[in-house]
């Protein structure tokens, strides 16, 4: 259905010349959410307009001269121009190899209309001067048609927005902290006691580990739609709120994978549990002196974080934050006593 309503609305030979390059905008530009298909069309409609006055201009002048002189100077004037548009430093002009598509059809298109070898003596064809505008035009209303794609499903509220769906990877990302919390705290409890309760820990702990990032990754991507929801779409946000949280949670994971690290490999020399009696009696000793500290921790910092991003009053905060510290004093005074 999207590809044929852009297709039906590009077919209009007689205004929107080349309608191929409108149907493959409207398709490669829909991303996932609005804001990053807001933020690709952007990256092509901003440059394609100075990009096809360039042309135009290049293509009037080329048009001026005789069909002969044009056939000659278009090869190096098209040389010429890709390579400024490939080493134009100019920000806006990301989508370049775009732009040298334009480019081309702007300039060689009125060259290919003009009789050649024993068609000489015919009359020669004529773009029109709404050839340039009806390109751009034809391109416009692809990246519209994107867009369209995700504006008719804003008053939904399965929307397709980064500023819906960027909250729901948040509450994600904190359910999998929480279940990587509770597994680390069930290994540091049952470790040289339970091996079997211990390993199924660890496999969860590798497995939290990776969807961790994983989600953190995809919840990155939607920090640079957020901003464009808000600044160009009107879509209220807490984009400052995530990017902080992001920020954090990525300082987290270094840690996060020192921990999988700590917990899912051998240290050098160790032997297998069940193997050595000297090792179980290190890691009961662990598990007895650090097991119960590490799960209030672990019920402080899921607190803490609840608060923070599902809001509470500043008392209670207080006291939640209070509690953690108290939590980290006792892991602490654990750890000596380990």
């Amino acid at each position: 259905l999207f590809s044929l309503s852009s297709f039906n609305l590009l077919c209009v030979p007689d205004y929107l010349p080349v309608p191929w390059i409108g149907n493959v905008l409207a398709i490669s530009k829909l991303k996932p959410t609005l804001g990053e298909t807001a933020f690709s069309t952007k990256n092509v409609f901003v440059p394609m307009i100075p990009i096809a006055a360039i042309s135009w201009g290049i293509s009037t002048l080329l048009g001026s001269l005789s069909t002969q002189l044009y056939s000659i100077l278009l090869p190096f004037v098209v040389m010429i121009g890709c390579l400024l548009i490939i080493l134009c430093p100019w920000p806006y002009l990301t989508m370049k190899n775009l732009m040298l598509v334009i480019f081309y059809l702007i300039v060689a298109s009125p060259l290919s209309l003009r009789p050649t070898g024993l068609q000489e003596d015919s009359l020669q064809e004529e773009l029109g001067a709404g050839f340039v505008p009806g390109l751009v035009g034809t391109c416009s209303i692809g990246l519209f048609v994107a867009l369209l794609m995700h504006i008719t499903l804003i008053p939904v509220t399965k929307s397709s927005t980064a500023s819906r769906l960027a909250p729901i990877l948040v509450t994600h990302l904190a359910y999998e902290n929480r279940q990587l919390l509770r597994s680390v705290s069930e290994y540091t409890q049952n470790i040289g006691k339970d091996t079997t309760i211990s390993r199924q820990a660890r496999t969860l702990i590798e497995f939290y580990v990776k969807r961790r990032c994983r989600t953190l990754d995809k919840l990155e991507k939607y920090l640079s739609a957020m901003r464009v929801e808000r600044n160009f779409l009107c879509i209220k946000n807490n984009v400052d709120t995530v990017e902080a949280y992001v920020a954090c949670s990525k300082k987290q994971q270094k840690h996060v994978e020192l921990l999988q690290l700590a917990t899912t490999q051998q240290f050098l020399g160790e032997e297998f549990t069940s193997l050595n009696e000297t090792v179980r009696g290190v890691k009961t000793r662990f598990s007895t002196n650090i097991g119960f500290s590490i799960e209030q921790l672990s019920l402080g910092y899921s607190r803490g974080e609840n608060a923070l991003l599902f809001g509470s009053t500043s008392s209670e905060r207080e006291d939640i934050f209070r509690g953690l510290s108290l939590c980290m004093d006792s892991y602490r005074n654990a750890m000596k006593q380990a």
